[in-house]
C-alpha cells in the first residue's frame, strides 16, 4: 500500500472513532483515544508536508502558531513559581507534568490542524465527512442505549474505557445516563452540534435528526441553545424564500413566543434552562440546583478575573487555574455540596485562558477567532462553536480544530490556486 493509500486508511480511523472520547480507549494514567493514535501516526507519516503547509504563512494557521508560541512563552515563565507552590489540588503525574502534558498536547492540536488543512485531508474531504458521520450516528445509538437501559435501573454494557459510574441527570422521566461515549454530556453535545452542522450540509437529514435528539438527551443547556439558534436560522432562510416571506416569519415568531410562554414553568425547562439564565433572589441554592450551577459557574469566572489582574501579562500557565483557585475563590460551596478536593476548571475557554495566558494570550486568540470567522465559508457554524465556548472547559479538543479545518477548506484552496 503506498503513502496515499495509508493516509486515507489512517484518516478514515481518525474520523470514525473521533466520537469515542472515553468509550473505547486504553488507560496509561490519561485516556488514550484511537484517534488520537491515528492523529499521531499520520503526523510523523507527513511531518515534511507539515513542514510545507507552514512555510506558506497562511492566516488561520499563522495565527494559531502566534496563540501556541505565546502559550510556550507563559508556560517557561511560570514554571519556577509552579515548582513552588503548594496546593491540596489532585493531578494526574503532578502539576508541573500536568502542565506539560496539556502544553504538548495543545502541540499536538496544532500539528494535526495544519496537516487536515493540507492536500491529503482535501483529496477525501466527502469520504472523511460520511464515515464521521457513521461513527458519531453509531455513538448516539450507543448513547440512547445507555440511556434507556439506565432509566430502567438495568445495569448496560460499558466499553472500555468507561467510568464505572457515568454521568448521569435527573430529568422528569427519571435518572439516566446522558454522556454517551464521553466523560460529561457537556463534552460530548459540542460534538454533536458540529455533528448537526456537517449532517445539515452535506444535506444527511436522517443523521441531522438523530444528533438534534441525542443533544437534547445530553440536557447541555448551551447545546439546546446553539441548536435552537441554528433550528431558527434555518427555518428563517427558508420562510424568506417563499412568496409573501415576511407574513410567514411574522406567524412562525408569534408562535416561538406562544411556546416559549407556555413552557417556561415546565419542570424540566425550568431546571434546565430558567433557572441558570434568568437570577432569583434569596435563592436557597441546596434546593434550587439550576441556580447554584449558575452561581458556581459564574464564581469561577470572577476567580479567573482576578487571577488575571494579579498576573495579567503572561497567566499562570496552561492547565493551572485550579492551583490559583483557593487564593482567590470566596464563594463557600461546602455548605451546598460536598466540597473535596478536585481540579477546577472554569467551564469557559476565554476566561480560562484570560487567566492561565493572561491578557495578552486572550487578545491573540481573539485574533484567531476573528481570523477564524472570516476565512470559513460557514460563518453561522463557526459562530455558535464560539458562543458554545463562553460555556466549554477545554481549548484542547481535537475534534472542534478539526472542525474548524473543514470549514476553511474552500479558502485555502482558493488561496493555493490563486
Amino acid at each position: 500500500m503506498n503513502n496515499n493509500g495509508i493516509n486515507k486508511v489512517l484518516i478514515g480511523v481518525f474520523v470514525f472513532f473521533l466520537p469515542f472520547h472515553y468509550a473505547l480507549t486504553f488507560n496509561i494514567g490519561f485516556p488514550l483515544k484511537i484517534s488520537e493514535i491515528a492523529g499521531f501516526v499520520l503526523i510523523l507519516l507527513n511531518i515534511n508536508t507539515i513542514k510545507n503547509e507552514l512555510f506558506k504563512f497562511k492566516q488561520i494557521e499563522t495565527a494559531f502558531l502566534v496563540f501556541l508560541l505565546w502559550t510556550i512563552i507563559s508556560f517557561s515563565l511560570n514554571i519556577y513559581s509552579l515548582q513552588n507552590l503548594s496546593s491540596n489540588v489532585p493531578s494526574r503525574f503532578g502539576h508541573l507534568l500536568d502542565s506539560t502534558f496539556k502544553l504538548i498536547y495543545l502541540i499536538f492540536v496544532f500539528l494535526f490542524f495544519v496537516l487536515a488543512n493540507s492536500n491529503i485531508f482535501k483529496k477525501v474531504e466527502e469520504w472523511n465527512k460520511n464515515l464521521f458521520l457513521l461513527g458519531l450516528a453509531t455513538s448516539c445509538l450507543y448513547a440512547w442505549y445507555l440511556a434507556i437501559l439506565s432509566i430502567q435501573n438495568i445495569e448496560p454494557f460499558l466499553l472500555p474505557g468507561m467510568d464505572a459510574f457515568p454521568q448521569h441527570t435527573l430529568f422528569s422521566v427519571g435518572h439516566y445516563i446522558r454522556c454517551g461515549t464521553f466523560k460529561e454530556g457537556n463534552h460530548y453535545a459540542l460534538l454533536l452540534l458540529i455533528g448537526l452542522f456537517v449532517a445539515y450540509n452535506n444535506k444527511n437529514w436522517i443523521f441531522a435528526v438523530l444528533f438534534c435528539v441525542t443533544i437534547i438527551l445530553t440536557v447541555s443547556t448551551m447545546a439546546i441553545v446553539c441548536m435552537f439558534i441554528f433550528s431558527i436560522i434555518i427555518i428563517l432562510k427558508f420562510l424568506l424564500k417563499l412568496k409573501a416571506g415576511w407574513v410567514y416569519i411574522v406567524i412562525f415568531s408569534l408562535l416561538s413566543i406562544f411556546s416559549l410562554y407556555k413552557l417556561k414553568n415546565q419542570k424540566d425547562i425550568d431546571l434546565l434552562i430558567t433557572q441558570k439564565i434568568i437570577p432569583k433572589e434569596n435563592t436557597d441554592y441546596s434546593k434550587d440546583w439550576g441556580s447554584f450551577s449558575r452561581k458556581q459557574r459564574l464564581n469561577y469566572l470572577n476567580v479567573a478575573y482576578k487571577i488575571a489582574n494579579s498576573h495579567p501579562f503572561y497567566g499562570v500557565g496552561i492547565s493551572n487555574y485550579s492551583l490559583y483557585y483557593d487564593k482567590y475563590n470566596t464563594f463557600d460551596e461546602s455548605k451546598i455540596i460536598k466540597n473535596e478536593p478536585f481540579k477546577r476548571i472554569v467551564n469557559n475557554i476565554y476566561f480560562e485562558i484570560l487567566a492561565e495566558q493572561g491578557y495578552i494570550g486572550l487578545i491573540i486568540f481573539f485574533g484567531f477567532c476573528y481570523i477564524l470567522i472570516k476565512n470559513s465559508n460557514l460563518k453561522v457554524e463557526i459562530s455558535l462553536i464560539l458562543l458554545y465556548f463562553f460555556t466549554y472547559p477545554s481549548l484542547t479538543v481535537l475534534f472542534v480544530f478539526y472542525y474548524f479545518s473543514l470549514t476553511t477548506n474552500k479558502f485555502q484552496i482558493s488561496e493555493t490556486e490563486n
